[in-house]
């Protein structure tokens, strides 16, 4: 599906990313990430330097991203959304 602004058709993010050889590629190291900062910032020791994770919270931690990743979606929702109002005003004027 594309969105028409101007006479273009401009193809939707997803679209783009569907075509690409590996679109979840680059998303493996964030999800890692994620993880890391979650034991970091959860995990701390209180008698002795580092962390101390137990099982549950290794579950936890490796399904944080999905929280993340579903705010980030919801603001580009929105941006999406402010973006195709200002164009369709734009088009009216």
């Amino acid at each position: 599906m594309t969105l028409p602004h101007n006479g273009i058709k401009y193809p939707r993010m997803t679209e783009m990313l569907s075509e690409a050889d590996n679109p979840s590629f680059g998303l493996m190291p964030w999800v890692g990430k994620c993880a890391v900062k979650w034991i970091k910032e959860n995990c701390k020791c209180e008698d002795q330097p580092g962390y101390c994770v137990i099982d549950e919270e290794l579950e936890e931690a490796k399904t944080h991203y999905k929280i993340i990743s579903q705010e980030a979606l919801d603001v580009g929702s929105e941006v999406h959304r402010l973006i195709e109002e200002f164009l369709n005003e734009q088009t009216r004027s």
